[in-house]
């Protein structure tokens, strides 16, 4: 007899719970901690060697909860500070995870390599062993969106032929959930630039459509990246500018706004006179950030133009590319080289005769448009060459590029020629002197290598607003002020413009110069000046500071994100500063060494400028002026039955900077002129007489 038992029947679990407890331990395979392999490779004599990872089961698991932890490898060479590491993932990003170093050494013995120590490669010396923090990001690696499946590769390249080989005897990549961060800006005591390309690749040339948002909310005042572009939010263009520092992984960038249909739009930015163009500077090289921004500064104060600017921290989609200077770009206008519009009808007369903005500068290829000097340059061999600014060479019309050219021909072959140093007929004659005096006195203040004949800008002035050639404004010093390795940079003693040069060169004018007692003595006066005020050392001290003051918290934050401190940046002299500190100080005591030798070089006695007159009447000894030079009065006296309407004084570029009127002037005998309130330099003084006839002398304040 079968006899049948009653069981209760086994409960089923839901379908949709076997899926999701299927998917919790999938996923909680994947993502315990996982270490990939690469094999051996040999590491070539000045070449590149490559280690492969292969790596799987980790697609769309990258984030903040899961991913790369760190690199480890063991490298065997005799030189490792010839050595530069970088990751590359199968998406093509790459991170730089060890640069060359100054610390010569054999040997990664075991070496790791992770986002969460402090410690870095540059700070210690070969051999090198335990964990060290990655140079560049490695969160950047952790992208949300970053595969982690596929071939990554340990890039292991040899940066100098010196005969050493090595091998990599094996590398590893450790993924777990404590994965490198993407490091997001939340706020900055600096205003926020976020620039969106809408997922476009920035280029050298053309600029491509693109967004820029900048948050500002004034000096003492925390700016939000998630706060509203209070300061602009619109369209603009963007691309990559300068020549060799487009080559640093921090890139500097030019911009254009625009409005939504793509035209050419100015707007005040930042506190600075409205217009179109700017220009993002990284000072990747310069590790104080601010030879640039002191430099400019001085050269204000001097009375000349140079772009202003304002520190700010950039976010370009999305990432953080850390501290850059926001500045105006050099070009005409109002309240930047203050020249007159050239037109296209612009092609005779006094309308052809400004004004002009030309340059000595980089060829970036062999077509460029312009000229060569008729004289050769410092090196005795080879001939500068100018290049056109303004107008571009596209637009500046055959008749105009004809008028530049010849004057800059006329002025070259008047400062070369045997009367050169005569003022009515020699240099003086097509140049404000004391632009070039003040020119001189910064290119050498920074004993700039690049001076004379790189980023070197000149402008001329319509012969209604005086008709001289003008030098400036002042560009580029990043790698001046002993931020160099080579061409006796780093050296305080010496005239820059003595010392050779190789590649392009300047011109020769600097060395002529150099041989009129006039012009000598003109920039020893101007420097005794200088010295009293703009360049007095404590004072360039404060400016420093005020600088870095500036910049402030965002300082640190640049250097976790590029951590060049410590670590050889082209062209860094030896040996490397460790600390931010210690760049800002080494800056302090170059700079003070250099002041006490052009101090001796210069000499600190203003000895009297003898000052020819140009006019035939007043040559005739009829008309006095006196003392000349002079620093406070100035007695004007009228031949007998001769009498005085008015005075004017101007600058050397044309600009009327006082006038006397008949309330002031004597009724007859000698008139005196206070002119305390102008600046040390040379001046114009016309004498409008009662017959209507003007006469002109030059006059020298001390």
């Amino acid at each position: 007899m079968t006899i049948y038992t009653h069981q209760s029947p086994r409960r089923q679990k839901p379908a949709f719970v076997i899926l999701i407890l299927g998917i919790w331990l999938f996923l909680a395979g994947q993502t315990r901690s996982q270490t990939f392999s690469g094999n051996a490779v040999a590491i070539p004599d000045s070449g590149d060697a490559r280690v492969g990872i292969s790596v799987t089961g980790l697609a769309n698991l990258l984030g903040t909860s899961f991913g790369l932890e760190q690199v480890c490898f063991n490298i065997i060479h005799p030189d490792v500070s010839t050595l530069h590491l970088v990751l590359v993932s199968p998406t093509g990003r790459e991170v730089e995870l060890a640069s060359p170093t100054d610390r010569n050494g054999p040997n990664y013995n075991n070496t790791c390599l992770r986002a969460d120590v402090n410690n870095i490669v540059q700070y210690a010396s070969p051999p090198y062993s335990g964990i060290y923090r990655t140079k560049g990001q490695l969160g950047e690696l952790n992208a949300v969106g970053e595969n982690g499946d596929g071939t990554w590769i340990l890039l292991i390249q040899d940066t100098k032929r010196d005969g050493n080989t090595g091998n990599c005897t094996g590398a590893d990549l450790s993924f777990g959930g404590n994965p490198a961060q993407v490091f997001k800006l939340m706020s900055s005591n600096l205003p926020i630039v976020v620039i969106d390309t809408r997922g476009l690749q920035i280029l050298d040339d053309p600029k491509i459509a693109a967004r820029l948002g900048i948050v500002d909310n004034g000096p003492g005042n925390q700016n939000l990246s998630s706060g509203p572009f209070n300061s602009y939010w619109g369209e603009m263009g963007i691309e990559f500018r300068g020549n060799s520092s487009q080559e640093f992984p921090k890139k500097p960038y030019s911009i254009e706004l625009r409005d939504t249909a793509g035209i050419e739009i100015n707007r005040s930015l930042l506190g600075m006179p409205a217009e179109s163009d700017w220009v993002l500077i990284p000072n990747y090289s310069d590790k104080t950030m601010l030879r640039n921004a002191l430099t400019y500064d001085l050269s204000r104060k001097m009375g000349q133009y140079a772009s202003r600017s304002r520190y700010v921290e950039v976010i370009l989609n999305g990432r953080y590319q850390g501290v850059y200077q926001f500045m105006e770009r050099l070009k005409r206008g109002a309240s930047r080289v203050d020249i007159s519009r050239l037109r296209t009808t612009d092609t005779s007369g006094a309308d052809v005769t400004g004004g002009y903005i030309v340059k000595l500068d980089k060829l970036d290829s062999a077509n460029v448009p312009g000229w060569y000097s008729q004289f050769q340059g410092d090196n005795r061999t080879d001939f500068p060459f100018f290049q056109y600014e303004y107008p571009k060479a596209e637009d500046i019309l055959p008749k105009q590029a004809a008028y530049i050219k010849g004057y800059i021909d006329s002025m070259e072959t008047a400062m070369m020629g045997p009367n050169f140093a005569d003022v009515n007929s020699g240099y003086a004659k097509y140049i404000d002197v004391n632009s070039f005096i003040d020119f001189q006195v910064m290119q050498e203040l920074g004993k700039n290598v690049d001076g004379y004949r790189f980023s070197t800008y000149l402008h001329k002035l319509k012969i209604t607003r005086g008709n001289k050639l003008r030098m400036g404004p002042i560009w580029d010093l990043d790698i001046a002020y002993g931020n160099l390795n080579f061409s006796f940079g780093p050296v305080t003693r010496g005239w820059r413009y003595e010392e050779p040069t190789t590649g392009q060169v300047f011109p020769a004018w600097w060395h002529r110069l150099a041989t009129d007692s006039n012009y000598v003595r003109q920039r020893r006066c101007r420097w005794i000046n200088l010295r009293q005020n703009v360049l007095d050392t404590f004072r360039l001290a404060r400016v420093i500071d005020s600088c870095a003051l500036a910049m402030g918290p965002a300082i640190g934050r640049n250097y976790s994100w590029w951590t060049t401190l410590g670590s050889y940046v082209w062209p860094n002299p030896q040996p490397l500063q460790q600390t931010y500190e210690g760049e800002i100080t080494y800056l302090k005591t170059w700079l003070k060494n250099r002041i006490v030798w052009m101090d001796s070089a210069i000499g600190m006695t203003c000895n009297p400028v003898f000052v020819s007159n140009p006019d035939p009447i007043a040559q005739e000894g009829q008309w006095q002026l006196w003392p000349n030079p002079t620093s406070r009065q100035l007695y004007v006296a009228p031949p007998f039955n001769k009498s005085v309407q008015s005075i004017r004084i101007l600058s050397t570029d044309g600009r009327l900077v006082a006038s006397f009127g008949p309330e002031t002037i004597a009724p007859s005998g000698a008139t005196t002129l206070d002119i305390r309130n102008l600046a040390q330099g040379l001046y114009l003084t016309q004498i409008i007489a009662s017959d209507g006839v003007v006469i002109s002398r030059r006059i020298m304040k001390q």
